[in-house]
């Protein structure tokens, strides 16, 4: 599917990156620098003396909640098109923006997704989706290498239970489980070319009888028949 629309400014290289990095933590910075004018310090000392643990935690969810009020305007300016888009060579027009979602390492962002749908009947399309680089799940990539590192070392459920404790936020069960499911899909879609990368790259004993691929950490084993 081929998409043509307006671009956005986005930033594409590492000096954009650290200049947009700079610049947050500047005003963040600038925003820290008045907090003893506003009593925020002794409020924190407070329940510093009160309850360590939870008060840092309490801080942690703060400074996420800001992450994801960044994050949120970031994604639904994607979506920025224009009333019309071209889409295989057919126009479609833009109809309601449904809600979105994306899980991120602070946890999941709700925004406004846009909408177009062809002129005349068929379905709707949401253009900008690959633009985003989330998974079928809706994960960032940073979410999900991520949970694959951890679904390498932890089940399922321990794993949510993992990110719970770290981020006070994070992928369900059921989403870690889905995603180990989409990296094996995508293995499977590339498993000629990848297996004949590995038998290139790899010096295997004459009675090696089975191979277990690692992808992201995450442990794929190989149907004798795969060979």
């Amino acid at each position: 599917m081929t998409h043509r629309h307006s671009d956005t400014p986005v930033a594409r290289t590492d000096l954009d990156r650290v200049q947009v990095r700079q610049r947050v933590v500047d005003t963040l910075q600038a925003a820290a620098a008045q907090l003893p004018d506003t009593g925020l310090v002794e409020d924190l000392v407070r329940l510093l003396w009160e309850d360590p643990h939870q008060a840092e935690l309490d801080l942690r969810d703060a400074v996420a909640g800001l992450a994801r009020g960044l994050w949120g305007p970031a994604f639904a300016a994607r979506d920025d098109h224009g009333d019309r888009v071209q889409i295989d060579g057919k126009s479609t027009r833009q109809v309601a923006a449904s809600p979105g979602q994306a899980t991120t390492l602070f946890g999941t962002v709700t925004f406004p997704r846009a909408r177009t749908r062809p002129s005349g009947a068929g379905a709707s399309v949401v253009p900008t989706e690959p633009i985003r680089g989330l998974t079928p799940g809706g994960m960032t990539p940073a979410t999900a290498g991520l949970s694959a590192a951890i679904m390498a070392r932890l089940p399922a459920r321990d794993g949510a239970d993992l990110w719970q404790r770290i981020c006070g936020a994070g992928p369900a069960t059921r989403s870690l489980i889905r995603l180990t499911a989409e990296g094996g899909q995508e293995f499977e879609d590339q498993a000629d070319d990848l297996l004949a990368e590995i038998r290139n790259d790899e010096d295997w004993h004459d009675d090696a009888v089975a191979l277990r691929v690692s992808r992201d950490g995450t442990m794929l084993r190989m149907h004798e028949d795969a060979w």
